[in-house]
């Protein structure tokens, strides 16, 4: 059994020239027993070959220093998170540090002893994967039989112990029509939330892509629209999709909050004590900054290059319709992972808005360089293409 350290005093040590550090996402393991075809990551499955995971130790010291940096929140993730060994230890040292915790799993590992542990540590969310209401569409896509039941199972039992819950719909083109019934679902089950996430171009999804098996933009702005003035108003869960909030209307834009990638204010720590900006560092590995078993995750924060470069030039650097969109400040920039993963830039423009500009689709009253839209009086220079590029990545890390 793994010894759990005692709660921790610190003071806070944030400096002028980096921002809290608001959450770190842990990447508990990475493998999974799913083998999702939209993957963006593509974890092996367990068995292949050996997983080296950080010690326990080190990594609850880790989040120790962390909290010296304003840590508040962890995600707990994978791969299948649930796949280490050590995660009930890992909860109750969680709950030891006065951290909130939120979880995303698949929802397969999650029994009856799992779930009362979770709600015993309180975790504050549960996230569940669930691409369809019907079961065979949903095991097609997870690349498992039998998927489907034992994450509804999931939910039910998370939901006995008083776990907040919500529903993760990973978005094709072929499980549009899937949206209202897995609404109906959640509504039955009590899950408050579901939110729908387009297929990004990373990872597995790049070959969800090569093979016109995405929703196209025109199509996923029609499906915002819809959810917005219509399905919401149909059942208690609220229902979102997970796009820029350049594209969104401006009723979701001035009314709930939207869900946003604080990019400035995150750090990812992978399985193998590897510190990234996310998950991202399982597959584009030059964007790593080192490893907790041997480097304090404070001086990592304080002064490794990738960071700095990001708060130098992040907004007010990004390129194309992404450095001249009005909301940039409050954006980031959508997903600045899959930017690089996509142009091998960090500064490169999100791929939604990119294809929408160039479908005319993109306000234009939400562009700088729009007739009777002004810059604002901080942004004095041109956007200019961020010089951290992949081909940098290697000699800076």
């Amino acid at each position: 059994m793994c010894k759990i350290p005692r709660a921790t005093s610190y003071q806070l040590q944030a400096t002028p020239d980096a921002p809290l550090l608001g959450s770190l996402y842990l990447y508990l393991s990475e493998r999974c027993n799913l083998r999702c075809r939209h993957c963006w990551v593509a974890p092996p499955p367990p068995g292949a070959g050996t997983e080296k995971l950080v010690d326990f130790a080190v990594l609850t010291e880790a989040v120790i220093r962390a909290k010296e940096l304003g840590l508040g929140t962890v995600k707990l993730t994978g791969g299948e998170p649930f796949l280490r060994g050590d995660i009930l230890a890992l909860l109750r040292f969680l709950q030891l540090e006065d951290l909130i915790v939120d979880i995303e799993s698949n929802g397969t590992m999650i029994d009856a002893d799992m779930a009362r542990v979770i709600g015993e540590c309180g975790v504050r969310q549960v996230s569940i994967s669930l691409d369809a209401a019907r079961a065979d569409q949903h095991d097609r896509l997870r690349g498992s039989p039998g998927a489907h039941a034992l994450a509804v199972e999931a939910l039910r039992l998370l939901g006995a112990e008083g776990v907040a819950r919500q529903v993760i719909m990973s978005l094709y083109e072929e499980n549009v029509a899937e949206i209202e019934p897995l609404a109906a679902l959640c509504d039955d089950l009590g899950v408050p939330s579901l939110k729908i996430n387009p297929i990004m171009p990373t990872g597995r999804g790049k070959m969800v892509f090569q093979r016109g098996e995405n929703v196209a933009i025109e199509e996923l702005i029609r499906i915002d629209r819809w959810i917005d003035g219509e399905l919401n108003g149909e059942y208690k869960t609220d229902i979102s999709l997970s796009m820029p909030i350049g594209l969104k209307s401006l009723e979701r834009i001035t009314g709930a909050p939207l869900y946003e990638c604080h990019i400035l204010n995150i750090l990812g720590i992978l399985a193998d004590g590897t510190v990234s900006l996310c998950g991202i560092g399982q597959t584009e590995t030059e964007l790593n900054m080192g490893n907790i078993a041997t480097d304090d995750i404070r001086e990592i924060w304080r002064r490794h290059p990738i960071l700095r470069r990001l708060r130098e030039d992040i907004p007010s650097r990004l390129a194309g319709v992404c450095g001249r969109c009005i909301f940039k400040y409050r954006c980031l920039g959508a997903c600045r992972a899959c930017a690089y993963a996509a142009d091998g830039d960090l500064g490169s423009p999100f791929f939604m808005c990119r294809e929408a500009e160039h479908k005319n689709l993109f306000p234009p009253s939400r562009l700088y360089d729009a007739p009777g839209i002004e810059k604002c009086h901080f942004e004095e220079r041109e956007p200019t293409r961020m010089s951290f590029r992949r081909s940098e990545a290697t000699e800076k890390s």
